[in-house]
């Protein structure tokens, strides 16, 4: 085990994906700096909402920012000024920091960016990539021995949702259910639930303590690998399109030549131990170079659900 895994705390094994994202780059890039113009340094300010750390408390997130560029530092023998992080209780105050130009760079979920696109002043530059693909496709799961063929056979069933950081499994359910012409989650299943982690949505059903889920492809199979009585007990009944995961974004006004590196970097993230290290822990394969396609699926979705009007 490097140093630096040995170094950090438990804590950053519990953050979610965008704080994956924001540590990784940010060490990569101080890891790997240009020199600006008249030679002096910057501060790399970064935006995230609170909604995205739903399983850590807060103070924690900004400690485990602090421990890791601190790492960085000292490994790397840099010096900067400083990667300041700053968390948003609503998305009302990062709308506001960003359109005030605090903040340089944001790491937004799918819809979140969506909901927002028209407010600020942003360009998505990156995507989360997972062996080729930009994001997830998400299934809904049952046990084989109910021998369930439709989704109106879970009408007054238990649900579980693996919401991770991002609403999608929940407007992908609303979706099917408008699509089948059901009652809405609340009124069509005995209960339903979101939880923050995928064995906490695919346990209960394998055990029988839940009639049926929606997780990740991805969470389904690495949970399958682990334990094969899972997939031999549970099957995917409907299987959603790719939907795009996690989107970062540099503001609009930033023009530091500092840009291109970071992305470049980010990119080539197989390239550097801190970026391998980090895909092992978190389970992604990287980052891959935005386009606008990646979102007509997570749109479609927001359209047929309800979320934006078409």
């Amino acid at each position: 085990m490097t140093p630096l895994a040995k170094k950090l705390p438990m804590l950053i094994r519990r953050l979610t994906t965008w704080l994956v994202l924001f540590l990784s780059l940010s060490a990569l890039f101080f890891a790997n700096p240009i020199d600006l113009v008249g030679g002096e340094s910057e501060n790399l300010r970064v935006g995230y909402s609170l909604g995205a750390f739903r399983a850590i408390n807060p103070k924690d997130a900004q400690i485990a920012i602090e421990i890791w560029v601190s790492q960085i530092s000292r490994q790397g023998g840099m010096q900067f000024n400083k990667s300041e992080a700053h968390l948003f209780n609503n998305f009302s105050e990062l709308i506001q920091a960003i359109n005030n130009q605090k903040i340089d760079i944001v790491g937004l979920g799918s819809i979140d960016y969506l909901r927002i696109k028209n407010q600020v002043q942003l360009e998505p530059v990156l995507v989360t990539d997972y062996g080729g693909d930009y994001g997830n496709e998400y299934i809904l799961l049952a046990p084989k021995e109910l021998n369930i063929r439709n989704l109106s056979q879970l009408k007054g069933k238990k649900i579980f949702l693996h919401d991770r950081s991002a609403p999608i499994p929940l407007l992908w359910l609303r979706h099917l259910l408008k699509k089948h012409g059901l009652p809405g989650e609340d009124k069509f299943f005995s209960s339903y639930q979101e939880v923050s982690k995928a064995s906490q949505a695919i346990l209960p059903v394998f055990f029988r303590q839940a009639d049926a889920c929606i997780v990740s492809r991805r969470a389904f199979e690495t949970a399958s690998e682990l334990n094969p009585q899972i997939s031999q007990k549970l099957e995917a009944i409907i299987t959603s399109p790719l939907y795009a995961d996690s989107i970062l974004l540099f503001h609009k006004g930033y023009k530091s030549n500092n840009k291109k590196v970071f992305i470049d970097t980010a990119i080539n993230l197989k390239k550097y131990p801190w970026g391998k290290q980090v895909m092992t822990l978190f389970q992604i394969d990287g980052f891959a170079p935005f386009k606008e396609a990646y979102l007509a699926n997570v749109l479609t979705l927001m359209q047929e659900s309800g979320e934006f009007e078409q």
